[in-house]
């Protein structure tokens, strides 16, 4: 979801700065493109491709559009729908690392108490100077 969060923020900064909707969507859809490009450098196999036997991280969202998605419109609904909306079901390299809106392979309770330390720690580094 961060990922489309960033390319919903580009798209609103674009909008800003006085490009038109078609504009501000193309460059997206650029960047997105482009970023399978740029993995397929740095990972092995096929990142970014959806083709059998190419291993694949598959992420569902909790994203029911009112409006069919398409070709022409795909994009649109990733930051303007999918951008909103929370991720249900994450799996990678086979296995279902968050299911259900809970982390599968993560302790809850040990990343709180290690973020209370690490939040404790930094408030009394500045709190000295």
């Amino acid at each position: 979801n961060n990922l489309l969060h960033a390319l919903r923020t580009e798209y609103d900064r674009l909008i800003s700065a006085g490009n038109n909707q078609q504009d501000a969507l193309a460059i997206i859809e650029t960047l997105l493109l482009a970023n399978t490009a740029i993995a397929q450098q740095f990972f092995p196999g096929k990142p970014g491709m959806l083709e059998k036997g190419v291993r694949a991280d598959i992420a569902v969202f909790d994203y029911v559009p009112v409006t069919p998605i398409n070709t022409d419109n795909y994009i649109q609904h990733l930051l303007l729908g999918m951008s909103q909306s929370r991720a249900k079901m994450v799996m990678t390299k086979g296995k279902f690392i968050y299911n259900d809106y809970t982390f599968l392979t993560l302790d809850d309770e040990i990343i709180i108490e290690e973020s209370q330390k690490a939040a404790r720690r930094l408030f009394n580094k500045f709190e000295k100077q």
